[in-house]
């Protein structure tokens, strides 16, 4: 039987440059209003980009800009980024992929090291 989903699975990863690593870490928004919250999590993230999920309806190709709080006792991670593709996952959840603008390597070391 042929299962699409793991074909296309499969081509995903055959494209990506980085590998991905999962990481659950509440984020915060540029126009979020909101303290780190549950609400918007960091599900996985490469030196390429990451998926977020959310409550909210991300908008494609929007231009965002956000902060990860990672428990290392510094500062929040600040990433900017592109909203390349949202996909609803329950009642009111969305997975979100970001391709980001730039990266710093060395920032993107501390969520690595958890």
């Amino acid at each position: 039987m042929f299962d699409a989903r793991a074909e296309n699975s499969a081509l995903v990863k055959e494209r990506r440059m980085f590998d991905r690593f999962v990481a659950r870490l509440p984020i915060k928004l540029s126009a979020s209003e909101q303290n780190f919250t549950n609400d918007i999590l960091l599900r996985d993230i490469s030196a390429g980009g990451a998926r977020l999920v959310t409550t909210q309806r991300p908008i494609p190709r929007e231009d965002i800009n956000f902060w990860v709080q990672i428990p290392d006792g510094r500062d929040p991670l600040h990433l900017k980024g592109k909203v390349v593709w949202a996909q609803e996952t329950g009642l009111d959840i969305w997975d979100a992929g970001v391709s980001f603008e730039k990266i710093r390597l060395m920032d993107l070391h501390r969520v690595f090291n958890l």
